[in-house]
């Protein structure tokens, strides 16, 4: 078995590896389904790379990743939700100042994460008023 030394992982490499992790829980812990998009999943990463490396704190940035991962994860088998979305990694996300992130940073990351939530309501919103209009 090859032991991988995650203490430091370049960004890609960190997401990559938490990806790897998402599907290995997701398979053994038969979580809820994921609901986030592409795009909404590269904010969510590049929004707290961002700020990890502003804060010179890069070096925590997989450790953080990892871990707030696996925070969302296990609130989300706790509270037996039927899907994971962006609101759920929202709820969560206060978990990073364990890491050095201040009460705005925290915001800031939330602030930009809603972003995601406006356009996926939205769509929601269309879809369901859909008919209506046809």
């Amino acid at each position: 078995m090859e032991v991988i030394d995650n203490s430091f992982l370049n960004k890609e490499a960190a997401i990559n590896q938490v990806v790897a992790e998402i599907e290995c829980y997701t398979l053994v812990y038969e979580l809820p389904m994921l609901d986030l998009s592409d795009a909404t999943w590269d904010r969510l990463f590049d929004t707290i790379y961002d700020l990890f490396a502003s804060r010179k704190l890069v070096d925590m940035y997989y450790e953080a990743l990892s871990n707030l991962v696996r925070q969302v994860m296990a609130k989300a088998l706790l509270d037996q939700d039927e899907v994971i979305t962006i609101e759920n990694f929202i709820a969560s996300i206060s978990f990073l100042k364990d890491y050095g992130l201040s009460d705005d940073d925290i915001k800031c990351i939330e602030d930009e994460l809603a972003l995601d939530l406006k356009i996926v309501n939205f769509n929601t919103l269309v879809r369901k008023n859909k008919n209506k209009y046809m």
